[in-house]
């Protein structure tokens, strides 16, 4: 068994934002005459189905060296591998959980292409089969919102707020919002949820809703590999490292421009990557940087805790409202 081009193994386990990122660097190493294998884990592996630039997939049960070798077993050996980490810090150190411990200076795509020595670029891709597509055409009249990320509660924005801006967008535009996410995030108070039957369905409506606002999450990523203009809010985490320029990224109530990096308009903690998920006390205690939240009128299932993350606090609605309306105005 042999094949006249060079195989090179890409392994990265998870999650479905990283992947996507990863695939920064197929087109490069088609162009340099690589058979592409990626080896990741089988729950985050749909992202990755399909797509036009991937040879072969890999799908592991475990996320260890050991099933990678398993996995392996009578398969032609690559002529190289790479495993698609986070950039170290300046020390040469690199958080044990494989989380980052520091601001990131470059684009996690230009990582990725460096590591991989392709050119770098942020164009992503991933595959839609034309019936899941055809579903997401449901939904050009729709408003999407992703209101809750998988790890960390630090990227998020208050509950209330996503139920007053759906509220002034339905009122001032009369369209649709839904949100948009796992069935086991907390609902949005008069906000349907898009009963979608997978992932790749979501990321279909998203491709051609209306206009979508979300997080630094899967759906940040998905807008750029469908181009998807879109409205990111910011947290914890940076757009120099995890956003693309074709968004409005809003960070501290500004719109982030590349030539800000990790400098502003931020905090003094920004990018602090706290994750509330994975991470250790020992390792990144909880976030010590709060403003006081006022109390109103919602029910208790919708209203914060009496205090909201700094970093979140001024991505108020009525500057993500007046985003959104200038991009609904302008679109057709």
């Amino acid at each position: 068994m042999s094949h006249e081009n060079p195989i090179i193994e890409l392994v990265r386990y998870g999650a479905f934002g990283d992947l996507l990122m990863a695939t920064a660097t197929f087109a490069g190493l088609k162009q340099q005459g690589y058979r592409v294998r990626f080896i990741c884990n089988r729950y985050f592996a749909p992202i990755l189905r399909n797509n036009p630039y991937l040879d072969e997939l890999i799908e592991l049960e475990e996320s260890t060296h050991e099933a990678v070798e398993a996995s392996l077993a009578g398969k032609l050996p690559a002529e190289r591998r790479v495993l698609l980490n986070f950039p170290t810090s300046p020390f040469g150190l690199f958080h044990p959980l494989g989380f980052p411990d520091h601001p990131i200076a470059l684009p996690i795509t230009e990582h990725y292409c460096r590591e991989v020595r392709v050119p770098s670029t942020d164009e992503l891709s991933l595959h839609l089969d034309s019936d899941v597509e055809e579903w997401g055409k449901s939904y050009t009249h729709t408003v999407l919102i992703h209101s809750q990320t998988a790890f960390s509660l630090y990227k998020n924005w208050a509950p209330d707020r996503w139920f007053y801006l759906a509220n002034h967008l339905r009122e001032q535009f009369r369209v649709d919002v839904k949100v948009v996410g796992s069935p086991e995030d907390p609902p949005i108070q008069g906000v349907e949820r898009l009963e979608s039957p997978s992932l790749l369905h979501a990321i279909a409506a998203l491709k051609h809703c209306k206009l979508f606002i979300g997080l630094d999450s899967v759906f940040n990523h998905a807008s750029r590999a469908v181009k998807k203009p879109s409205i990111i809010l910011w947290g914890s985490t940076n757009p120099l490292a995890f956003g693309y320029e074709q968004n409005i990224n809003l960070v501290n109530g500004v719109v982030w421009q590349r030539a800000m990096g990790n400098d502003g308009p931020h905090l003094k903690c920004q990018p602090c990557y706290r994750e509330n998920k994975h991470m250790k006390e020992s390792l990144k205690p909880v976030c010590p940087n709060t403003r006081s939240y006022p109390y109103h009128a919602l029910t208790e299932d919708v209203h914060p805790a009496p205090s909201l993350h700094a970093c979140m606090a001024a991505n108020t609605v009525d500057v993500v409202f007046t985003h959104a309306a200038a991009l609904l105005t302008a679109t057709p």
